[in-house]
């Protein structure tokens, strides 16, 4: 189950008041609040076709289980909805996601933008 969105940006101010801290996830409701006490901003915009095929692979790999990354209980699930949900939101959030970090880096020029459009350029950007 979902946190409220209250109790979400409230665990989030916790993490952001600690001094170092890294963050993942696309959580919109959020990105302004991390964004502002972020030095570095990683975006991973893989393409579509590799955000299923993992979709995938994680619910084959984790069938009837809880992922350890996932609170007892929550198991992985696989349904028409959640593809059809990404299949409809990549493209316009790839274009949201677009226009705040230029936005960001425009108004913020200090901070680091980083973005990596596949895998061999996040290993590279990790060997470095």
């Amino acid at each position: 189950m979902e946190a409220p969105l209250e109790d979400f940006i409230s665990a989030q101010k916790e993490v952001l008041s600690d001094g170092k801290w890294i963050m993942d996830g696309n959580y919109s409701n959020s990105f302004d609040l991390r964004s502002k006490h972020a030095d570095t901003i990683i975006y991973l915009e893989l393409p579509l076709r590799v955000c299923l095929y993992r979709v995938v692979k994680r619910w084959l790999s984790y069938i009837g289980k809880t992922r350890p990354d996932m609170g007892e209980g929550c198991y992985e699930k696989l349904d028409w909805q959640f593809v059809k949900f990404i299949m409809t939101t990549y493209f316009p959030r790839k274009k949201k996601m677009k226009k705040r970090l230029e936005d960001l880096q425009r108004s913020e020029p200090e901070k680091i933008m980083v973005i990596l459009k596949s895998k061999q350029e996040i290993e590279e950007y990790l060997l470095n």
